[in-house]
């Protein structure tokens, strides 16, 4: 009985090695933000990454006309060759748009992102959008 149970915390402690060195190398770990205008709107995105592959982000920012705007998304990520990171959209928010007089439309779920990108430090880094062909390049901090 005691030597089946000292395998099998044996094989656990094996199969937990790679996630935690993987977790360990993974730079991405961690919360990010950037800020950055868009068709006049000032944005502050922050954006966590944890060890098990998932994400958050968070987007946050005031247009002259509509207001304070805020939309989430939350999913996973995979860091893909060469340079790539792949965020996976799972769920968002807001899913509907009300806009007077015309009434509310839902909103489909975003693409995901996949972003070129290059650490400058361990706690900088920049990433291209290039989801759609060449977007903006931000540059992230690790906060």
């Amino acid at each position: 009985m005691q030597r089946n149970v000292l395998g099998l915390i044996g094989a656990v402690a094996i199969l937990l090695m790679p996630t935690i060195s993987g977790a360990a190398s993974n730079p991405f770990i961690g919360t990010w933000q950037t800020s950055t205008t868009a068709a006049g709107i000032r944005l502050t995105i922050n954006l966590v990454l944890n060890p098990q592959g998932g994400y958050s982000e968070l987007d946050q920012g005031v247009s002259p006309t509509a207001g304070k705007m805020v939309t989430q998304e939350t999913g996973t990520y995979n860091l893909l060759a060469p340079s790539s990171l792949r965020l996976n959209v799972v769920n968002w928010s807001p899913k509907v748009q009300c806009i007077p007089p015309g009434g509310c439309h839902p909103i489909r779920k975003p693409p995901g992102t996949t972003y070129r990108y290059r650490f400058l430090n361990a706690n900088t880094f920049t990433a291209q959008d290039v989801t759609f062909g060449n977007g903006p390049t931000l540059t992230y901090r690790r906060i």
